[in-house]
């Protein structure tokens, strides 16, 4: 269960890219290709993996893609 509080802990970087006025050390290749990692990890998990780690992994994706999109956007 305590793995479950990693996204929680990304939360401040969100809300930082979406918020703040300067994100320029947001804009790093690495948002969009630990999305796509993730992903695909994602779909590794839904082929064996159990509920608690799709739904982590899940979290985790959706998280890695809000901060990718608002650095593409702002």
């Amino acid at each position: 269960m305590i793995t479950f509080l990693g996204p929680l802990t990304f939360v401040p970087t969100v809300w930082n890219a979406w918020t703040l006025e300067n994100i320029d050390a947001l804009r790093v290749l690495t948002w969009w290709q630990m999305t796509v990692i993730n992903l695909i990890m994602f779909f590794t998990l839904c082929h064996v993996g159990s509920w608690q780690l799709r739904l982590l992994t899940l979290v985790w994706v959706i998280m890695m893609s809000l901060v990718a999109l608002a650095v593409f956007v702002r």
